[in-house]
């Protein structure tokens, strides 16, 4: 039986928990700044593993909401690796994570010195984060995670999606009266986004208070329309140990749920298709081995081997998963490159986004962009959707603006909003210098 071991890290200790159940939830001390450390107090514990799962706990995390145009798993991860310094308070290259529509991270640098030495006792197979463990233990209500000493994180759930993650200071009364740094809640939407509210990179509410955990009651904020709801909401405190617990079980998490840096994923992709090959070949070998064996023996060893056949297909689900993810992510790279090269086009997808967010008012929300080879299309929806047209219609950048499909009215979170359909094309910046009303 494979041994498959995890370890939770906070700012000064790491939770041990191995798969088969002995020596569950042992705590070291260890030190971000000796890593190689902590790989030799484990290795007495858990032997050689086949397998190691890395949780970050929130103590390590820098956490934002930032507002991000719908985008694939690939393009948001390069986009916050690309501009950490803009969501996160750090001068230094960070692994990142996207975790229902918070954003964490934490150095890379130190990430990678920590899974080098962990992989001295066992390869490491996923680097996980504590709100990514912790999210499915409640549907409403508040979850308390270890946050390192002298703090804790606190995960706030409504309807089984996060409202808001921080961290917050705790008093030796169980008290804590702001939130520490690190963190993002609920806050009012910004230009061209949608859903419930976002927060700048490590902002958070002040006055969060955190109790201990003989409190079983606590207020889960709801923001609706400006105002501010409270749904009273059971408290879980979430040890350590219970993340490493469950994080046995994500040994095989999509690469897109891990915590890592373009380099730390590329590591990881090439191991699981390495693996992927193993498997393929041990597989072929077992096929052989098949057409090979003969008689009663043949018999008995077909049984045996096509168990282990049907173990191995399971095991490869995972993979073969990430492997389309991952070529789906590379056409899309392909296609984002293609469209930087024509940047300098009228028409390129880049440049009429930029125009469109330029003229576009800050309530105006694209869903949807589309270009036939003559024209483009855009939809959307508005507070105020008629006043768009001639927004378009009288900047030098567009022409031939024109209302493609009835808007309709709706109520978004007790808001009125309006829908808009629009079609136009680009002028070529030699057509500009008529003016905004040359010919169209």
């Amino acid at each position: 039986m494979s041994l498959i071991v995890s370890v939770v890290l906070d700012t000064e200790t790491a939770c041990v928990t191995r798969s088969d159940g002995d020596r569950t939830g042992v705590v070291v001390r260890w030190s971000p700044d000796a890593p190689d450390a902590l790989a030799e107090a484990i290795r007495p514990l858990v032997g050689a593993p086949s397998a190691m799962v890395l949780v970050i706990g929130m103590g390590l995390l820098e956490i934002a909401q930032p507002d991000l145009p719908p985008l694939s798993f690939a393009a948001r991860r390069a986009l916050l690796l690309r501009d950490a310094d803009r969501y996160f308070p750090v001068a230094e290259p960070v692994a990142v994570a996207w975790s229902h529509g918070f954003a964490l991270a934490m150095p890379a640098r130190t990430l990678a010195a920590v899974v080098r030495a962990l992989s001295s006792v066992g390869p490491v197979r996923a680097v996980l984060t504590a709100p990514e463990i912790a999210m499915p233990l409640v549907v409403t209500g508040r979850l308390e995670l270890p946050a390192g000493a002298g703090e804790r994180g606190l995960l706030d759930v409504l309807a089984g999606t996060p409202r808001a993650m921080r961290r917050v200071l705790t008093a030796h009364t169980g008290l804590a009266g702001s939130a520490g740094a690190g963190s993002a809640g609920a806050g009012s939407a910004g230009a061209g986004s949608a859903g419930a509210g976002s927060a700048g990179a490590g902002s958070a509410g002040a006055g969060s208070a955190l109790l201990g955990a003989s409190h079983t009651e606590r207020p889960v904020d709801r923001h609706t329309d400006g105002r501010r709801d409270q749904v009273v909401a059971p408290v879980r405190v979430v040890t350590s140990a219970e993340l490493g617990r469950d994080a046995l079980h994500r040994v095989d998490a999509p690469l897109d749920a891990q915590l890592l840096d373009a380099a730390l994923r590329q590591s990881m992709s090439r191991s699981r298709q390495r693996r992927w090959v193993w498997s393929g070949v041990f597989a072929a070998a077992a096929l052989a081995a098949l057409v090979w064996s003969a008689g009663h023996w043949r018999d008995r060893s077909l049984a045996a081997l096509q168990s282990e056949i049907v173990q191995l297909e399971r095991r490869a689900e995972p993979a073969l998963g990430a492997l389309a993810r991952a070529e789906r992510a590379q056409a899309e790279q392909a296609v984002l490159r293609d469209a930087a090269a024509r940047e300098r086009s009228p028409d390129a997808p880049l440049t009429v986004l930029a125009q469109l967010t330029r003229v576009l008012p800050r309530d105006a929300f694209v869903q949807r962009l589309e270009w036939d080879g003559a024209q483009w299309r855009v939809e959307g929806t508005a507070d105020h959707a008629p006043a768009l047209v001639p927004m378009l219609d009288g900047d030098a950048h567009f022409a031939s603006v024109r209302i493609v499909a009835p808007s309709q009215r709706f109520l978004d979170m007790g808001r009125q909003r309006e829908t808009f359909a629009m079609s136009f094309r680009m002028r070529a910046p030699s057509d500009r210098d008529g003016g905004a009303h040359g010919t169209r």
